[in-house]
């Protein structure tokens, strides 16, 4: 499966940044009991390449990437843990070079036109917006898709439970992340019900959408 195809299939891709493998374990369960069956584990914390182990080993059915790569050595470490794909918050030259070396689907970000067509001439075309919300969000999205009719984007930063379904209701939307459905006080509290909830919720939003 290629990056265009899982974030197609995938509609909303959850961030976790999370140093605990078996808490990590726990939370992605919560958010599959609610249908979400995609994980983007972000690359900020001492521990994160063994929750991608661990989170690859447990729940087979979820689909676990690796995001924030910023060193080109990051390819090597996430796919060995059983990484499915990876997401960068930009796009060095080094980062675009190597991934051209792994059969991992690459998600890169941009946030300005120049990045973009950038990345289509090395023949990505569909990217991650970052950071989303504080570029113009929705509105930013339709501007800049004018001149841009053959880009899909996954818009990461300031997507939530109250504008995700005007984000994919978008026809240049493939995808969101977020964090918006991982709470820290219901984590805290071990209020699993609470992440599967806010997930069906998610979704559901989007079904009222098409």
């Amino acid at each position: 499966m290629n990056i265009d195809e899982l974030v197609k299939q995938h509609k909303i891709i959850p961030v976790l940044t999370q140093n605990d493998p078996d808490l990590a374990v726990k939370i992605v369960e919560a958010l599959a009991a609610g249908g979400i069956l995609c994980v983007e584990v972000a690359l900020r914390t001492p521990n994160s390449i063994r929750v991608i182990e661990a989170l690859s080993r447990a729940l087979p059915q979820v689909c676990v990437g690796a995001g924030t790569l910023r060193d080109p050595n990051d390819f090597s470490r996430v796919q060995q843990a059983g990484a499915q794909f990876a997401v960068s918050p930009g796009a060095t030259h080094a980062l675009l070079v190597e991934a051209e070396n792994w059969d991992l689907p690459y998600l890169p970000a941009a946030s300005t036109v120049s990045e973009i067509l950038a990345l289509q001439d090395r023949g990505y075309s569909t990217i991650k917006l970052f950071p989303a919300g504080q570029l113009g969000g929705i509105a930013y999205i339709k501007a800049i898709s004018a001149p841009l009719t053959d880009v899909l984007f996954v818009p990461s930063g300031g997507v939530d439970s109250n504008n995700l379904g005007d984000y994919l209701a978008l026809p240049q939307v493939a995808s969101v992340s977020g964090s918006w459905m991982m709470p820290a006080d219901a984590i805290e509290c071990n209020d699993w019900q609470c992440l599967t909830q806010l997930a069906r919720t998610g979704l559901q939003s989007i079904s009222s959408k098409e």
